[in-house]
């Protein structure tokens, strides 16, 4: 089974002068779109338990995240390097425009970025991401492969069937309501890595909180994609264009 990658970047807009951006014409014959409706109710977002599980979402939010083999240390890495870029004095860094854009298990903690610091970016986009439900991610990606981590993991903190309050707490789906920002992703049908179902399902989760989220799906496209990789940035640049003000 390959590997989900990690892919991040950050993107800021340069200062300048003039009139705002606008957003070009979606590129036609491309990919199909489903988008959430802007103008539903949007919930409440949801406070973090307290005291928090020191391997949790919410212990992120309180910054309490004591590590642990989830990978929830680069939501920390992922905030860090967004408030350097805000507390900038280069005159070629807009601080105040700043776009996230992750890949594949990218995708995931832009996901748990965007849930854990609602507010701290304008915009993000994904690419073929992980599953927004690590307990999935664990299963394809390192059970699967007969990683001995999954033991560890499951020694301190029990299966899903065992202790399903951890496994919904290191989740970012969990916390769909807390989502402030626009966001696209991009997935292919012919993804063997990550499944566009698991894209699917986090949509409809974000779309039942109300939230502002597009999944643009690519007809046999692969994990990497291919001859649709154009069109895809295409639409992502138009995204940002429209988003980063």
């Amino acid at each position: 089974m390959a590997a989900a990658a990690t892919g991040l970047l950050l993107l800021t807009t340069a200062r300048c002068t003039g009139g705002d951006a606008t957003a070009a014409a979606e590129p036609t014959g491309g990919p199909t779109s489903t988008t959430a409706d802007p103008s539903a109710p949007t919930r409440t977002s949801t406070p973090p338990p307290s005291p928090a599980d020191p391997v949790s979402i919410p212990a992120l939010m309180e910054r309490k995240h004591t590590g642990s083999n989830l990978r929830l240390g680069y939501t920390e890495d992922v905030i860090g390097a967004v408030l350097a870029l805000r507390s900038s004095t280069r005159a070629e860094i807009d601080g105040d425009r700043i776009g996230l854009l992750g890949r594949s298990m990218g995708g995931g903690v832009a996901y748990n970025t965007l849930v854990v610091a609602p507010g701290l970016v304008d915009a993000a986009v994904v690419f073929a991401p992980v599953s927004s439900r690590p307990a999935e991610n664990v299963d394809r990606f390192r059970r699967s492969d007969g990683d001995p981590l999954v033991a560890e993991i499951e020694a301190a903190h029990g299966t899903p069937e065992e202790n399903p309050a951890f496994w919904q707490e290191v989740s970012p789906i969990t916390y769909a309501d807390r989502l402030s920002e626009p966001l696209l992703i991009h997935h292919g049908t012919a993804d063997d890595t990550c499944p566009i179902t698991w894209s699917r399902q986090t949509m409809a989760a974000f779309k039942a909180a109300g939230k502002d989220v597009q999944l643009k799906e690519y007809e046999g496209e692969g994990h990497a994609f291919g001859p649709q990789w154009p069109a895809s940035m295409e639409t992502t640049m138009d995204f940002f264009a429209q988003h980063l003000r």
